[in-house]
């Protein structure tokens, strides 16, 4: 009842909504330090950090959200401090790094999901060879061909060494 009250008055509320023009990059720019942009090289190591830095403020551009005045602006003053070819190898970093988290298993495997699943996989191998081996010492006297559980212990031993070691 007391929210059909509130939904009932709530048209008569008054409120105002301005729209505000966004300016144009050089009257963000000009008349600031930014202007007289000296032009540098930037370290790899530093392009692929900004890229991947631009690359979650610019991912929502591919869900149709528009950036903020501040957030275009940032990026803006970025691009303007690069050489051309580390511009383009800024943006194509990013590129990659869109292509892998819509196009690949990136965002699964880098998670915690991914993490266990790698743990698992390791260790399902080990304690498979562990309890075969318990049981198979018990076993001896029931007629099972050495040969049989030489291949069992080959079989059990070969996936743990072909998983690569965790690197997280």
């Amino acid at each position: 009842m007391f929210t059909e009250d509130l939904a009932s008055r709530a048209h008569f509320l008054p409120w105002l909504m301005k729209t505000v023009p966004a300016p144009a990059p050089c009257a963000l720019l000009c008349g600031t330090a930014l202007a007289r942009v000296v032009v540098k090289r930037v370290a790899y190591g530093d392009l692929v950090y900004s890229a991947h830095r631009l690359f979650h403020t610019g991912r929502r551009l591919f869900v149709d959200l528009i950036l903020n005045f501040q957030e275009r602006t940032d990026i803006l003053a970025f691009f303007r401090k690069l050489e051309m070819e580390q511009a383009f190898k800024v943006v194509e970093i990013e590129l990659v790094l869109m292509y892998e988290s819509l196009h690949s298993k990136a965002p699964v495997i880098h998670g915690w999901l991914g993490r266990g699943l790698r743990v698992f996989t390791l260790a399902a191998p080990v304690v498979s060879l562990v309890l075969f081996a318990r049981a198979a010492g018990e076993t001896r006297g029931y007629g099972y061909a050495s040969v049989d559980i030489d291949i069992s212990y080959v079989l059990l031993a070969a996936p743990p060494s072909w998983s690569p070691t965790p690197s997280s």
